[in-house]
């Protein structure tokens, strides 16, 4: 976005890279908008087949520092200004209205517009408006993904109290390319401890041959009682005569015992009454 301002003719000559004159138009003094910041600033006007090209006096009296990695230029007043290599695939692309349309005070609408020469742009695009299309007028643009792949339109807001308008043409926004990047999320595989894990009870090698002969004469259910008691009781049942003689084991019986006389004399005296 540029002010308007007189032109003055120069004397200077310009070439391009293969030796070939540019015509001059003349030279006027400009202020510009880049991301929201104004530089003033002498410029020559001349036909070129790119956007425009910034010269080195541009960038000693405006520009702090240029990131060629992300290829952005990062002004004295922290504002950045996107740029792209020439002839190495444009990275920004203009945005500009396909009609002329009036937006009602204090309403939006949908405006179709046109990316320019968007053939190196993949299906989605980030589009970021100009800031304000009608400065004086207080016209905004919402930014957003596009498909380009499809007929675009953006949506414009008139916050003012007086219809604005935008003109065929206009520049209304910029276009850069956009993948969609999805976050590669760590998840942590849960691995199950066996050994913690709760295994169903198994029957003792030192009582099977006792479930065998005690279940010849039993049908299914009842063997199953059998089986479930013997789980139940099995630490009782010593596995060697060594195992008998263990300190434990007389403690785990005497136990037992104990708690077993308890519930038969609740069990007598309560006949008793």
């Amino acid at each position: 976005m540029v002010s308007n301002s007189s032109l003055f003719q120069v004397s200077s000559q310009l070439k391009d890279a293969n030796g070939n004159n540019i015509y001059i138009y003349g030279e006027s003094e400009f202020t510009v908008l880049f991301n929201k910041g104004e530089f003033s600033h002498r410029f020559l006007i001349c036909d070129l087949n790119q956007d425009g090209i910034l010269g080195q006096d541009f960038l000693l009296k405006h520009v702090n520092k240029i990131n060629l990695k992300n290829v952005t230029l990062h002004t004295k007043d922290n504002k950045e200004i996107k740029c792209w290599i020439g002839e190495n695939g444009k990275s920004v692309f203009m945005v500009k209205a396909k009609e002329n349309v009036i937006i009602p005070a204090q309403s939006g609408i949908l405006l179709a517009v046109q990316i320019e020469e968007n053939e190196e742009l993949g299906p989605l695009a980030y589009f970021e408006g100009e800031q304000e299309v009608d400065r004086s007028r207080g016209t905004v643009i919402v930014p957003g993904i596009v498909n380009t792949k499809r007929n675009v339109v953006i949506n414009i807001i008139n916050t003012s109290d007086t219809p604005s308008e935008v003109k065929t043409n206009q520049l209304v926004g910029k276009c850069e390319p956009y993948e969609e990047k999805l976050e590669t999320e760590r998840v942590a595989k849960i691995q199950e401890n066996k050994s913690t894990e709760r295994q169903p009870r198994q029957l003792g090698e030192h009582l099977k041959d006792l479930l065998e002969r005690s279940s010849e004469h039993l049908n299914e259910t009842e063997r199953l009682k059998v089986e479930t008691l013997l789980l139940k009781y099995q630490n009782v049942f010593s596995r060697s005569s060594e195992d008998a003689r263990t300190e434990s084991y007389t403690e785990l019986i005497q136990g037992l015992l104990f708690r077993s006389d308890r519930l038969q004399g609740g069990y007598l005296s309560g006949r008793e009454k």
